[in-house]
C-alpha cells in the first residue's frame, strides 16, 4: 500500500504547533487528576465499607463490583471532559486571533500560503507574509492562553483518601486489611471452614 510521506512543518506551524500541543497536554493532566481523585475516593469509601461489615462473598462481589463501574464512571467522564475541553486545530487559531485582533487574518493566511501557495501568487510575497505573521506572534503572548492544570483540589481529594487509608491502617489493622483483600478477592471473605474430630465421632465396623 502506498502511503504519502508526511509533509515536514513551516516554521509558523511549527510554533503553533507547539503551543497546541501544551494546551492539550494540561487538559490531559486536568482531567486525568480528576478522574484519579474520584478513584481514590471511591476505593477510600469501599475499604471504609469493608471495614465497617464484614459480611461474606456476596456483599464482597458487590462490593467489588460497584467499586469498578464507579471507577469506569470516573475515568469515562475524565476522558469525555478532555473531549469536550481540548480544541481542535482551528478552532484554536479562532480562538487567538479573538484574543490578540492585531494576528486577526495573518495567521490563517500565512498558514495557506506556506501550506499551498496559489500558483499565481510570488514565492516572495508568501515568504514575506510569513516573516511578518512570525514577528507578530513572537510579539504577542500566546503562551498566556494556556490553561492551568488546577491541579490543588484534586490533589487534596487524593492525599485526604491515603491519609484515611492510613488512619484505617493504625487503628484497625487486622479489619482494614480484611477489607483491602477482600475487596480485591471477594472469595477471601468467606468464613474459614474447620474440621473438628473429637472422640467418639467416628465409629469403625471391626
Amino acid at each position: 500500500m502506498d502511503m504519502k510521506p508526511r509533509e515536514p512543518e513551516t516554521p509558523l506551524q511549527h510554533v503553533l504547533s507547539r503551543h497546541h500541543r501544551a494546551v492539550r497536554r494540561v487538559l490531559v493532566m486536568r482531567h486525568a487528576l480528576r478522574g484519579a481523585a474520584i478513584v481514590c475516593a471511591v476505593v477510600t469509601f469501599a475499604v471504609l465499607v469493608g471495614v465497617a461489615f464484614q459480611a461474606g462473598p456476596g456483599f464482597a462481589w458487590t462490593r467489588l463490583v460497584l467499586t469498578a463501574a464507579c471507577g469506569l464512571v470516573a475515568i469515562a467522564a475524565a476522558v469525555l471532559g478532555f473531549r469536550r475541553a481540548a480544541p481542535a486545530f482551528d478552532a484554536w487559531l479562532e480562538h487567538i486571533e479573538s484574543r490578540f485582533p492585531e494576528l486577526r487574518s495573518w495567521l490563517r493566511n500565512a498558514l495557506d500560503l506556506e501550506a499551498s501557495p496559489p500558483p499565481d501568487t510570488s514565492p516572495a510575497l508568501a515568504k514575506a507574509l510569513g516573516a511578518e505573521t512570525a514577528t507578530r506572534l513572537g510579539h504577542t503572548p500566546i503562551a498566556t492562553l494556556t490553561p492551568r492544570v488546577q491541579a490543588r483540589r484534586p490533589l487534596l481529594v487524593i492525599g485526604a483518601a491515603l491519609l484515611v487509608l492510613v488512619a484505617l491502617a493504625l487503628g484497625l489493622p487486622g479489619r482494614t486489611g480484611r477489607s483491602w483483600a477482600t475487596l480485591w478477592n471477594p472469595e477471601g471473605a468467606a468464613p474459614p471452614v474447620r474440621l473438628a474430630v473429637e472422640p467418639g465421632s467416628v465409629k469403625l465396623t471391626p
